[in-house]
């Protein structure tokens, strides 16, 4: 699949809150209950902390990528893709260049222990849980 990854501007934070919810929403109501006010001040946070990228599929947006560099690690906050793209590739060939931009040499993220899919699918690409933090779990992996 051929998909562009382009930097988001502030008209496309609708496209990430709108899929950060639908993605999102089901992990969190079950851990700690969906609060709407602290879930947009948390949304808001990330987004002026993080690089916000689109993937873009044939000029439409099919998911993004929010990540930031720290001393030790390229950190790998979200990545969420439209449903009717996942399981297709798409997240692997997304984690792949992400790997080889990364200028650092680990790759970090946190999955919800409640997400078992998310999970399968990191530890499938190389990914290593080093850490079960209640109600995540922390996975690094070698830079490419």
């Amino acid at each position: 699949m051929i998909f562009n990854l382009v930097p988001a501007i502030e008209c496309d934070k609708s496209f990430f809150w709108d899929n950060y919810c639908h993605s999102m929403r089901s992990h969190i109501e079950e851990i700690w209950g969906w609060d709407e006010s602290w879930q947009k001040s948390d949304f808001e946070t990330r987004w002026a902390g993080c690089e916000n990228t689109l993937v873009i599929m044939n000029e439409q947006p099919i998911g993004y990528i929010q990540s930031m560099d720290s001393a030790e690690e390229h950190y790998l906050m979200m990545l969420i893709l439209l449903p009717e793209y996942r399981s297709k590739g798409l997240g692997r060939q997304l984690l792949t260049q992400i790997k080889r931009n990364a200028t650092l040499k680990q790759v970090g993220l946190r999955v919800f222990r409640t997400n078992l899919k998310a999970l399968s699918f990191y530890e499938s690409q190389g990914f290593i849980t080093v850490a079960n933090e209640g109600d995540f779990c922390y996975l690094r992996q070698k830079a490419l």
